[in-house]
């Protein structure tokens, strides 16, 4: 590729540019003036190049930070999720063996009840003897 293709394909748009800027300003010394509007130029556009990429840079870190902190959330609502059914089972049991105690004392209420009908009936049939 010769110099001047090569120039007109990398700043042949930004050298016309700055002609015409030139030719507009009409400066004193065109040459030093086309040279630092042509050094500002890239100036501008490294800065831009380089907040096109921290801005890409950010984009990736914003995606990786959502990506994780979707998964941190997934993780908290399993979490809930275990200890909430861990919470209800213990619950259940807990409540099924109340009631299992509460059967096992009225059973019991109920026997001793017995008992002492049993024994208030003796007694009775044990008065009703003597009393004859």
């Amino acid at each position: 590729m010769s110099e001047t293709a090569y120039l007109k394909k990398a700043i042949g748009d930004q050298l016309a540019k700055g002609v015409a800027h030139v030719c507009e300003v009409l400066p004193a010394d065109p040459v030093e003036y086309l040279a630092l509007w042509l050094l500002h130029e890239i100036q501008l556009e490294e800065v831009n190049k380089k907040r096109i990429s921290e801005s890409n840079q950010l984009a990736k870190q914003r995606g990786a930070y959502d990506v994780e902190f979707v998964k941190q959330k997934e993780e908290a609502a399993v979490k809930i999720q275990r200890e909430f059914r861990l919470f209800h089972d213990k619950l259940s049991q807990k409540r099924k063996k109340q009631e299992l105690d509460k059967m096992k004392h009225e059973q019991e209420l109920q026997r001793q009840q017995e008992e002492e009908s049993k024994t208030m009936a003796a007694e009775a049939n044990d008065s009703d003897n003597e009393a004859e």
